[in-house]
């Protein structure tokens, strides 16, 4: 249409759509075609762009805007104790094997001497049917009391549960792009994420600062728990700081960058 029209068109290729190709001929076929007939495009990690260069796309013709989060929307929690409650690790998104529920799962059954009141509470819809296979192997790894599931909740229900929460698990495994807005939203009510830095999060945590990645195994996400759980006990994290590192990728930066792209064309 664009092209009839006589106007630049900046089709924004969405990380979870182009990864489809694999499985969907029919995607396969309109992402190139798409890809064929663009100018420049728009994306939101430096992982879907390398998806699009496997597909056609030539380098120059990307445009990293980034992903956003509304900063209005969720305030800065102050740190829940660890005295008087457990050690709280949220999943959100929806239930699949590539989310690394299972690994968390098993990391969590590591640390059960180390961390006794380590709980686990698992936010997101179940569109495969998941959660059965999940609920087996928490019963074979013995975290049963320690985990539950709580489907997709309400805004202030969601907002209340990111206030009890010391860290949010992102340990998404492959290439396909997912979880972003989840992990910045994370990191703007002031919480650490821990990722294994795959699927296009790598770019979104500061290591080290607002949150940990580590590796596909269950020990290694055991070890980066058991970290961010002395972090805490050391003081070492600060909420604000999470934030402020948030911040940097508020909505308003995103459409500053798409501004930008756009008067770069005119000129």
């Amino acid at each position: 249409v664009a092209n009839t029209l006589r106007i630049s068109a900046y089709p924004f290729l969405h990380g979870g759509v182009i990864f489809e190709t694999d499985s969907s001929p029919s995607m396969k076929q309109l992402a190139q075609a798409v890809i064929h007939f663009g100018k420049r495009f728009l994306f939101c990690s430096t992982n879907s762009i390398d998806r699009a260069d496997q597909l056609g796309m030539r380098s120059e013709q990307a445009v990293h805007v980034g992903e956003g989060v509304d900063l209005q929307r969720i305030f800065c929690r102050p740190i829940p104790s660890l005295e008087q409650g457990r050690f709280q690790i949220t999943f959100v998104g929806y239930l699949s094997p590539h989310r690394g529920l299972d690994q968390l799962v098993r990391a969590c059954a590591l640390l059960q001497d180390e961390i006794p009141r380590i709980h686990v509470t698992i936010v997101g819809n179940d569109p495969t049917g998941y959660r059965t296979e999940l609920e087996r192997v928490i019963q074979q790894v013995g975290v049963a009391h320690s985990v539950e599931f709580l489907g997709r909740l309400p805004r202030a229900q969601y907002e209340s549960l990111l206030a009890r929460t010391h860290v949010v698990s992102l340990l998404l495994r492959g290439p396909k792009t997912g979880s972003l807005a989840a992990c910045l939203e994370a990191q703007a009510a002031g919480i650490p994420v821990l990722t294994t830095g795959q699927a296009g999060l790598g770019e979104y945590v500061d290591d080290g600062k607002t949150g940990l990645l580590c590796g596909l195994s269950p020990e290694s996400a055991a070890d980066a728990l058991m970290r961010i759980f002395r972090g805490y006990q050391n003081n070492r994290w600060k909420p604000q700081s999470i934030r402020a590192w948030a911040a940097n990728h508020s909505w308003e930066q995103v459409a500053e960058n798409i501004e930008r792209a756009l008067l770069a064309e005119q000129q």
